[in-house]
Order: C-alpha cells, then sequence, then structure tokens
C-alpha cells in the first residue's frame, strides 16, 4: 500500500484524539491493538456520506448524471505520484 508504519500510527492517534477510533488491547496477542470505530466516529461516517449524496445530487442537477458519471471516473483514475516527489519530477 504504500504507507509507513510511523505514517499509520500517526493518523490513528489522531483519530484516536478526535474520538472517531478507539485502540484496545488484543487479549490473544497482548503486543497487538485492535482498532474499533468508535459511535462517535460512525456518526461522522453517516454525516460525510449524507453530505456526500447531497453534493451528488447537485451535481446531477446541474450538470446531468452523464457529466457526473464522466467526472466520477476522471477522478478515480490514476493520478500518478504527488507533486513534488522525485517520481513526479523526473
Amino acid at each position: 500500500m504504500g504507507v509507513s508504519r510511523q505514517a499509520v500510527y500517526r493518523s490513528t492517534r489522531e483519530l484516536q484524539r478526535l474520538k472517531i477510533l478507539s485502540l484496545e488491547t488484543d487479549t490473544a496477542r497482548k503486543t497487538q491493538k485492535i482498532i474499533r470505530m468508535t459511535k462517535h466516529g460512525q456518526k461522522v461516517v453517516m454525516d460525510a456520506r449524507a453530505c456526500l449524496d447531497e453534493i451528488e445530487a447537485a451535481l446531477t442537477n446541474r450538470i446531468g448524471a452523464s457529466s457526473l458519471a464522466k467526472l466520477k471516473t476522471a477522478l478515480g483514475n490514476d493520478w500518478g505520484p504527488p507533486l513534488g516527489t522525485k517520481s513526479a519530477s523526473s
């Protein structure tokens, strides 16, 4: 996936700070953690999905379903490496 262990740790800790995720010790493997979404995290996801549904409905009204489908396809394409990385600038 190309994500460092440190990046996963930082992201998980931030989501825990925001009360979106909780970390629990795995009783079967004491050195492992179990990551669970909190009720607040589930609400955040549901709210975000509702917002995306509203945005898609508005875009469908403005540009039409066919154009929205093309936009989704374009946005879903591989855009290559992030700008500013050695791979992007060579």
